[in-house]
């Protein structure tokens, strides 16, 4: 299960910016939202399922936004999902402004499990 609350460490730094355009990839059904939103900034809620409140039904390998569109990523325990998380990378890349920051977490030492290729160990990263 991916995170249901907003992180401290993304908190604190929305807290110190004005207006800015968060993409929440692969979002899931959580509270993050709500609390992006109270913060004043534009919350674009994406996945690839549909789901209650999304805004944008996509395949994270082919982002259908402009480039530079926005100033904060957050994917929260996506990475097992992708069967290439290097055309992922490139494609929060190609969306994120020049002075942009992602937050991103992986599930550690999680099993193989339905849908997923790429997993964190204490090995490192696996497939």
């Amino acid at each position: 299960m991916g995170v249901q609350r907003l992180p401290e460490e993304v908190r604190k730094y929305l807290e110190t910016k004005e207006n800015c355009i968060v993409l929440d990839v692969a979002c899931g059904e959580t509270e993050i939202p709500i609390e992006v939103r109270r913060m004043g900034h534009n919350y674009i809620e994406y996945d690839i399922e549909l789901k209650r409140g999304i805004d944008v039904r996509c395949d994270a390998l082919n982002l259908p936004f402009k480039e530079f569109s926005f100033d904060c990523v957050l994917t929260f325990a996506t990475l097992e999902y992708f069967k290439d998380p290097f055309i992922f990378f490139r494609e929060i890349c190609r969306v994120l402004k020049n002075d942009g920051i992602v937050f991103e977490s992986s599930a550690f030492l999680e099993p193989f499990h339905e849908n997923s290729y790429f997993h964190l160990s204490h090995k490192g990263l696996w497939f």
